[in-house]
């Protein structure tokens, strides 16, 4: 640069000296101060790259640079081999961090990421794009990258309404969008996301949900600064979890909706990761629609002295919460010692007459569909 980029110059370079040669003719003013640009070097990329078909190819690159950079921008030199790559702006970035790239191709070939920011860094990157095939698009991870990258860059588009074309790339390309859900997971998939849940480190706090009713709840356990965490529903429907701070996880709730057949529900989560890497899996409630039941025959009629506390216990299925009720208006939240046993103590009031009395219990299941038991309570 001279004078604020005024008179542009040329510049070659012989062994350890450059020279520098102006455009045209050029008498300074004042001291002539030349800024001469140069690219950073150990900077390294990695890249993953795959086609489907004759000319469809699609790539995802990682570049890491020991420079920290600010508003870093990336141009893509391809002498035709590739479109535009996304994104083509981003922040700030630490010293050796990690800066990803996703674009398309149409044949093999070497491309050059080019990449600058505010403090006038620049450097270069060769990408070298493979031959390699694949038998479609959802067998390229690259590509449902870029679809996701594609779909950001249109749902924030203030030009026109892209639903159509964000609905299509999330059919084909089995991606989330605000529009579309991913429910076309082949069968064998969701057996293995079900045999390594546990693995996956995700749980609920319940297994039985009803039928319309309640409102049952998930946690998944992904990483704090994941970019998206989503529940797909059966019906078509999309739910973002949201992170809780406080469980350091990511929950939410949900409805069945009415009218949905009693049996397995199949909910699927997807979690999309910081550095866009995907995770998927299925958890499947037991829809049911009726309420808990009690072993009715193993209820026994209590006795108590007024002042004095009392054992109530039931047993019986799918019960998530019980609650004893008591006609002198204590109410104690029963525990579970397992097998579907529930026990919890009351006290009779010390002022409490001698006769007959019953108290009640109250049984939840998982939707919040209830069942009452009634016991029999002599106070002698």
């Amino acid at each position: 640069e001279t004078d604020a980029g005024k008179f542009p110059f040329a510049m070659a370079q012989a062994g350890e000296y450059r020279t520098v040669t102006f455009q045209r003719t050029y008498s300074p003013r004042r001291n002539l101060v030349v800024t001469v640009p140069f690219e950073e070097s150990g900077t390294q990329a990695a890249v993953y790259s795959a086609m489907v078909g004759a000319k469809e190819g699609y790539y995802a690159a990682t570049i890491i640079t020991p420079k920290r950079l600010r508003n870093a921008r990336v141009r893509l030199v391809s002498d035709g081999l590739t479109a535009m790559s996304l994104p083509t702006r981003f922040g700030d970035t630490d010293p050796y961090g990690q800066i990803h790239v996703t674009g398309r191709y149409s044949k093999p070939g070497v491309v050059r990421l080019r990449m600058r920011d505010a403090s006038g860094t620049r450097f270069t990157v060769p990408v070298t794009l493979s031959g390699r095939r694949v038998k479609t698009a959802v067998d390229n991870p690259a590509a449902s990258l870029w679809a996701d990258k594609r779909i950001a860059a249109l749902q924030t588009s203030p030009r026109r309404n892209f639903q159509p074309d964000i609905i299509r790339l999330s059919q084909r390309f089995m991606v989330v969008s605000n529009f579309t859900a991913l429910l076309a997971i082949p069968q064998e998939e969701l057996d293995y996301y079900r045999n390594v849940l546990a693995k996956q480190k995700v749980q609920t706090n319940t297994e039985a949900v009803g039928g319309g009713g309640g409102d049952p709840y998930i946690a998944v356990r992904a990483p704090e600064d994941a970019a998206l965490v989503v529940a797909l529903f059966p019906d078509g429907d999309v739910k973002n979890l949201h992170w809780n701070p406080a469980k350091k996880l990511w929950d939410g709730r949900f409805d069945i909706p009415f009218g949905t057949p009693e049996g397995e529900y199949r909910v699927t989560i997807i979690v999309v990761h910081k550095n866009g890497v995907r995770n998927q899996f299925a958890l499947v409630y037991q829809n049911r629609l009726t309420g808990p039941t009690a072993d009715r025959e193993r209820l026994q009629t209590l006795t108590a002295r007024p002042g004095c506390p009392v054992s109530v216990s039931v047993e019986g299925e799918n019960i998530a919460r019980a609650t004893a009720v008591t006609p002198w208006g204590e109410r104690v939240a029963m525990t579970t010692g397992g097998n579907g046993r529930w026990q919890g103590d009351v006290t009779v009031p010390a002022a409490h007459p001698v006769g007959s009395t019953t108290v009640t219990v109250i049984l939840l299941d998982g939707a919040h569909n209830s069942t009452e038991v009634t016991i029999d309570l002599e106070v002698e």
